[in-house]
């Protein structure tokens, strides 16, 4: 269960933003909005220009940047993720996420309401991340480099 260190850090951010990638989103295109040129001299060069910053050209951009797209994939990823855990009979690793993740609870909390000690909660925590990044491969939001 290895996963390369740049993928678990971008996996822990989602994880624990995962209930603000809607705002993070927002602000996304609010910096986008932000480099638009609005002046009648800006549209009149936009006409001939293949990269112009109209409102229009703005707007599409909304569905084209890169960054925008990660974020709604990574919200469903983890949305269909959790929904998979939680039809589990065992809900242990659902309860871990939504406790560790998304309400942010602190280590003893979870240790304390789900009955662990430190080991099995590291355990825990590095076999999901593993198996979320195994579906995030699945997904492509990562390649996975194979040994040699």
């Amino acid at each position: 269960m290895n996963i390369p260190k740049q993928c678990n850090k971008e996996i822990t951010f989602m994880l624990y933003n995962y209930n603000n990638i809607d705002k993070i989103i927002e602000d996304r295109k609010e910096e986008i909005m932000d480099n638009m040129s609005v002046t009648n001299t800006a549209y009149l060069k936009s006409i001939k220009s293949k990269n112009s910053n109209t409102l229009e050209d703005v707007v599409m951009k909304f569905d084209s940047d890169k960054y925008i797209k990660r974020l709604k994939k990574w919200k469903q990823l983890i949305n269909s993720f959790c929904s998979k855990l939680y039809d589990n009979e065992s809900k242990l690793y659902y309860y871990f996420i939504k406790y560790k993740y998304f309400l942010k609870r602190n280590d003893y909390f979870i240790m304390e309401h789900m009955n662990l000690d430190n080991k099995k909660l590291n355990k825990i925590n590095t076999y999901l991340k593993w198996l979320l990044y195994e579906y995030a491969v699945i997904e492509e939001l990562f390649v996975r480099k194979e040994a040699n």
